[in-house]
């Protein structure tokens, strides 16, 4: 048996009813079908919402409502649906090696009349509440090569670093997603990452900077949250 949890993402309110749902997951238990789930869609609801003002109840009761939902899981995809034709699509020849998940920031700095991107910082999983892999980061300066993005396996032990060759706005209120080419490597080709020459990141969550700066000074730092998934690539 395998338990889910998970946090609400979206909600959207229905006329009559509980509203339609889409959850993230957020930690597992137990083994099982839902042992690999990441998302949860909760719609086709009917029922469940608080009493009326018809009749008397006694401080803190509980009232118990009946309501049916259809429930959706959905694990994590086995190979990207981004094809070569895409503006982010990975060239021909080049096979997906593993993707991960992603939860961190991206983090901007207040020059004085706009938010600019530093830099990201995120752990690596295989779903959102799963044992974390590997770390996302940029290096201080780039790599040689125009390279600063880089991503860190943890056991076993290797890194990649890449720049940004495409990009494509899938949601004007998430970041957009990316195709990166591979500039450097650390521990050799025989480990995890040490092959990789290409990124995807897709499937963007959150991740803007801010709307509004009127009380911004130059130099603020601002982190804003984000979940992505990366797909990453080798010959």
């Amino acid at each position: 048996m395998a338990i889910i949890a998970g946090k609400v993402l979206e909600s959207v309110g229905r006329v009559g009813t509980i509203p339609d749902l889409l959850l993230q997951a957020t930690s597992h238990s137990g083994f099982g079908g839902f042992a690999d789930v990441s998302l949860i869609k909760r719609d086709k609801n009917k029922g469940g919402t608080a009493p009326g003002g018809g009749k008397c109840y006694k401080d803190n009761e509980l009232v118990k409502v009946p309501y049916i939902a259809r429930y959706s899981f959905y694990t994590r995809d086995t190979e990207s649906e981004v094809g070569v034709g895409s503006p982010i699509g990975v060239p021909t020849g080049f096979k997906p090696l593993v993707n991960y998940f992603a939860e961190g920031v991206q983090i901007y700095a207040y020059n004085g009349s706009a938010w600019e991107f530093m830099r990201a910082n995120a752990v690596l999983s295989s779903g959102p509440g799963q044992e974390i892999v590997g770390l996302h980061y940029f290096l201080d300066g780039d790599d040689g090569h125009g390279g600063r993005p880089t991503w860190k396996s943890l056991a076993p032990k290797s890194s990649v670093t890449c720049k940004v060759v495409a990009n494509l706005q899938d949601n004007p209120n998430s970041v957009s997603w990316l195709l990166l080419e591979a500039t450097s490597h650390t521990d050799g080709t025989r480990q995890l990452f040490g092959s990789v020459k290409y990124v995807q990141r897709v499937h963007t969550s959150g991740g803007l900077s801010p709307i509004n700066n009127q009380e911004a000074k130059v130099g603020d730092l601002y982190a804003s949250p984000y979940t992505a998934v990366y797909w990453f690539y080798y010959s």
